[in-house]
């Protein structure tokens, strides 16, 4: 069979480029039985889990005219930080206010120092010293980088921060160790959510649109036949693909590539993510949607409560919560389901949230990439893999495909500048 354009993975960005292609020549092979990728969800009875927190706050307004066209609710987040089996304000280095006395005046003596630390090659470790002192980047950033990104601070570069990490003044630091009335300084202050069907409800003006082939995992890509072969047995040739799919799996089935190639590809690093759902029956001793674990006695890094996100997610008389456990190839998880689900039992009722006896149904599930790990040679290794496919008319897009830190609206659009690269492409070439 051949298609113009065949794209691997059908996640919010392979869907966005069949969507922005407009062409009957566009197919997107995906390998799963359903679309979304990790923007997609699963159901345990009645009740409805996204892969992970999920939530839009997306400004840009081609985004927001797909997503728009799906009913939603909207809310200003308020997300908390758990620390010792203390609450937190989110951020915590401006919401003080649960410390002792003691530590507080330690952490805004020490952000008063910050200055004077050595700032020179500036890794992610020294930039939080430089931001936010020893006090509050040691006993809160770097326990957190531990269990979010699996890396020590110092092995990573500052690259993907942007307004990620706020950064506040003195005076914010001293306020929010003063009382915990303290102003909204969450980089997103609208945040939307479907009524019905989750995240991936938001994708659906797209899907309708899409042409996709599922069960249907790329086994072997032959850049000189230009071809592609699938797990379904399907072989397909193609003039322009998009890959969506992670970045070292695409190296990873492509024929007759460089040494050069494959060693970049093997300094590629992600997380993976463990997820742990609960349905409870009654009420969480929690009123907001998500929190931040910083205990690293304490496996997950954060957790959600699907039906703060919309009540169709959950039935009547019953909660739910999903925790969020990380790992990698360095730092693999070596705990049996029965202690992840032990520890998280403990968990919940040390802090008040819930007893384990009111849990009547657990669900212990994998992804296998969630986060891209921004080491100092990152993005030199992946840009120089990713010139190396467009040379051979193939477009690496999306949080994976293109190796980024993309919040859903910037992977969507990355879906569509890939079809805009080709679109382009065959215009010059038309116009020769």
């Amino acid at each position: 069979m051949d298609k113009s354009i065949v794209i691997l993975g059908a996640g919010i960005t392979g869907i966005a480029a069949s969507y922005y292609d407009e062409s009957d020549q566009t197919i997107i092979y995906e390998k799963d039985s359903s679309y979304g990728g990790i923007c997609g969800n699963f159901q345990l009875d009645d009740f409805i889990f996204d892969k992970g927190i999920h939530l839009s706050f997306t400004r840009d307004s081609e985004v927001r005219y797909i997503f728009d066209k799906v009913p939603y609710r909207s809310f200003e987040p308020h997300p908390k930080n758990i620390s010792n089996y203390r609450w937190f304000k989110h951020p915590i280095q401006n919401n003080l206010f649960s410390l002792p006395i003691e530590e507080k005046v330690k952490a805004i003596v020490s952000f008063c120092d910050k200055n004077k630390v050595n700032t020179e090659n500036m890794n992610y470790k020294n930039w939080l010293y430089s931001k936010y002192g020893e006090y509050i980047t040691d006993n809160f950033f770097l326990k957190y980088t531990r269990k979010y990104w699996c890396e020590n601070a110092e092995n990573m570069d500052i690259s993907w921060i942007k307004n990620r990490v706020y950064t506040p003044s003195l005076e914010e630091v001293i306020y929010g160790a003063l009382t915990d009335d303290t102003p909204n300084t969450y980089y997103a202050k609208e945040m939307r959510y479907p009524i019905n069907g989750g995240y991936k409800e938001f994708l659906k003006p797209m899907v309708n649109k899409c042409n996709i082939v599922f069960n249907a995992e790329a086994i072997s890509l032959d850049l000189k036949n230009k071809t592609v072969e699938f797990s379904n047995g399907d072989k397909v040739n193609y003039e322009f693909l998009v890959s969506t799919i992670p970045l070292t799996e695409l190296t990873s089935i492509t024929k007759d590539i460089s040494e050069e190639i494959k060693s970049r590809a093997q300094n590629l690093r992600s997380t993976s993510a463990i997820l742990v759902s609960l349905v409870i029956e009654g009420e969480l001793n929690f009123d907001d949607i998500w929190f931040y674990i910083y205990d690293e006695d304490i496996l997950p890094a954060r957790a959600y409560l699907p039906g703060k996100k919309s009540l169709n997610n959950i039935k009547p008389g019953y909660s739910t919560i999903q925790f969020e456990i990380y790992s990698c190839k360095t730092k693999p998880l070596k705990c049996s389901n029965e202690k992840i689900i032990n520890n998280i039992y403990d968990f919940i009722e040390k802090a008040k949230i819930a007893s384990r006896n009111s849990v009547i149904l657990s669900d212990i599930r994998s992804l296998d990439h969630t986060n891209i790990i921004f080491y100092r040679d990152t993005i030199k290794n992946r840009d120089y893999i990713i010139d190396f496919y467009e040379k051979n008319q193939i477009y690496c897009a999306g949080r994976f495909g293109q190796w980024d830190y993309l919040w859903s609206d910037q992977s969507l659009l990355s879906g569509k500048n890939a079809i805009n690269k080709i679109k382009c492409k065959v215009g010059n070439e038309n116009r020769r």
